[in-house]
């Protein structure tokens, strides 16, 4: 983890909110490390499909000392974790 042995936490702000569309987060580690402190943007888009709602992710400013490995991965737990707790099949 980047805060912890187990834990990733932030703090951001929301940027944009266009309600169904778009959801821009500015947000920063809360890390002792200060090559994870740097701010990151992470944009949301959604869009409707005919099988339900398209999101598209960009990560922008990932700190150099996470792979690009890494971060998908991490992204990927997280989607399953939503998944699984919106009882998505």
């Amino acid at each position: 983890g980047k805060t912890g042995e187990h834990t990733d936490t932030y703090h951001g702000r929301f940027m944009e909110l266009k309600p169904y569309e778009k959801i821009v987060e500015e947000l920063q580690f809360e890390s002792a490390e200060e090559s994870l402190k740097n701010r990151m943007t992470l944009t949301f888009l959604l869009e409707e499909i005919e099988e339900g709602t398209k999101l598209t992710v960009i990560h922008e400013g990932l700190p150099e000392s996470i792979s690009m490995k890494d971060n998908e991965l991490g992204w990927l737990e997280a989607l399953e974790q939503l998944r699984v707790i919106l009882q998505l099949e």
